[in-house]
């Protein structure tokens, strides 16, 4: 039986394969994950949402919030690094 956790990770390299990066490393967020992610390394990383929202927030899972993106805004998180 497959699990929800391994098909989470095939799709994530399946998907840095299709974009032509199959060694981009794959990082999962903090929040509300139903999956067992303590077996993974948690380190922090700085990221930048390339864009314009205008005065339209839109809700971002990494803090599980309502953002405006203006593409300058840098947010440092914690995220699991999967591979």
């Amino acid at each position: 039986m497959v699990d929800i956790q391994h098909t989470f990770l095939e799709y994530a390299k399946k998907l840095c394969a299709e974009i032509g990066q199959p060694d981009l490393p794959i990082y999962a967020g903090p929040n509300r994950h139903k999956l067992e992610m303590s077996v993974y390394p948690k380190t922090k990383h700085k990221i930048q949402i390339v864009g314009n929202t205008g005065k339209q927030p839109i809700y971002i899972d990494y803090d599980a919030s309502r953002h405006i993106v203006n593409g300058t805004e840098i947010a440092e998180i914690e995220m699991y690094k999967l591979r």
